[in-house]
């Protein structure tokens, strides 16, 4: 029995040496958590933004977690691309350092519903501090929700639009300053002090003159039965106007098919006709180039004095409603402009008259029969487009860093650029 007890104390004794005392619970990691006011608030500022810049979104992919906001040295990247981003929105991130904040999160989509990245938005304190999107493909770009639109190639241009110097306003025209002929139309072009407009189914040329603001008619050009569709303004003054001829349309819709082009010397005698067939929308020229565009093909010819000899032509994957060619910042291409009266196209034209796409909207609504001009208004050395439609609403489009920014230039009206010392004008 002795012997029992031994071994029962011996056990006790190991037992007791085996024990240790528990260690403390750890301490469960925190759980992030907003309140139903903040989720309704930040969800009601995400959705303003959003449609703000006429962006499609997923809402109920909306999300919610905090994030340490790092922004890194005023020279990085990071910092830099947070800094336009912020800016594009009308925010300042140069005042602040960031810090913990909430963010919310979304997919968000063009508007031919082509996914567009994730819209990320961080709140600190309670006030919208910083908002951007990363395109599919690349989570560490941040890129502003208002450049809706991305460059397709890299670094596509020499210069970008200094938005800090500011665009002059525009001088309004009315009846009294045009001594005589018609008003001008949405389908005006400029060269030197020269406006050339179709109305009541004729092409007028007036001259502008700098001592009284007003413009005195050149010349009108008629065209008997037939109408004119486009015309372009050729180098050295002269013109080429693209005719139809009236067609009775669906439902009893006015509709005009194109017949011919009319080209016309620098005093605008006319030079010869050339037969066309039908299709034709638009016409445009740059350098000794005139190019005609037929539904989605775009057709490049040389002007010869008894006619024109066809080059080349390209194929676009869309319409081509209007088209201009400039050189938009001044690095020595051929920039072309086109418009399908929903969207805008920019591409460059590449050896052997190839067209490059460098960028595009993607509204995807009808703005019928829109005109591009090209002009530097504000002087900073790189070209603005803008576009009018037949509402007669005007788009300034100016190249940013990733893409081109939008904004609404000057009131309703017909927009006339001078790509010199004039300016602009709105005849209303």
């Amino acid at each position: 029995m002795r012997y029992i007890n031994v071994l029962l104390i011996i056990l006790l004794i190991f037992l007791a040496g085996c024990y240790a005392e528990p260690a403390p619970p750890s301490e469960s990691p925190a759980v992030f958590s907003i309140t139903d006011e903040d989720r309704t608030k930040y969800g009601g500022i995400v959705k303003d933004i959003l449609d703000g810049f006429y962006w499609k979104y997923d809402f109920n992919s909306l999300y919610y977690e905090d994030e340490n906001l790092n922004l890194g040295d005023r020279s990085d990247r990071t910092y830099l691309e947070s800094e336009r981003a912020a800016a594009s929105i009308g925010l300042d991130i140069s005042k602040g350092s960031g810090g913990n904040a909430t963010v919310a999160s979304l997919n968000i989509f063009h508007n031919d519903n082509e996914p567009a990245g994730a819209a990320r938005f961080f709140f600190i304190r309670g006030k919208l501090f910083l908002a951007y999107y990363s395109p599919p493909g690349d989570d560490n770009a941040r890129l502003g929700l208002g450049e809706k639109n991305i460059y397709l190639i890299k670094d596509p241009f020499a210069a970008y639009e200094d938005v800090s110097i500011p665009y002059p306003e525009p001088a309004a025209l009315g009846e009294k300053d045009f001594a005589s002929g018609g008003a001008p139309s949405v389908n005006n072009k400029t060269y030197g002090n020269t406006l050339a407009t179709v109305a009541e189914d004729k092409i007028f040329f007036y001259e502008y003159s700098d001592s009284d603001g007003r413009f005195s008619l050149k010349k009108e050009l008629s065209f008997g039965d037939r109408v004119p569709l486009d015309f372009a303004l050729l180098a050295g003054g002269g013109c080429a106007a693209l005719l139809g001829d009236r067609d009775g349309g669906w439902d009893g819709a006015k509709e005009y098919v194109s017949k011919c082009l009319n080209v016309y010397d620098e005093k605008l005698n006319l030079s010869f006709t050339e037969e066309l067939g039908e299709g034709y929308t638009a016409a445009a020229s740059y350098g000794g180039s005139l190019v005609l565009c037929r539904g989605s093909t775009v057709e490049f010819y040389t002007l010869r004095q008894s006619g024109l000899v066809k080059r080349s032509q390209a194929i676009l994957q869309h319409w081509a409603a209007s088209i201009e060619f400039a050189d938009l910042a001044g690095g020595g291409v051929t920039d072309m402009i086109v418009t399908d009266g929903s969207d805008l196209y920019l591409y460059r034209l590449k050896a052997g008259d190839i067209p490059e796409l460098v960028w595009r909207t993607r509204y995807g609504l009808a703005v019928s029969e829109s005109r591009v001009s090209v002009c530097d208004l504000n002087g900073d050395g790189v070209n603005e487009i803008y576009l009018t439609d037949d509402s007669l609403t005007c788009i300034r489009y100016t190249l940013g860093l990733y893409g081109l920014r939008a904004e609404a230039a000057g009131e309703a009206g017909v927009h006339i650029f001078f790509p010199n010392e004039n300016g602009w004008m709105i005849y209303d």
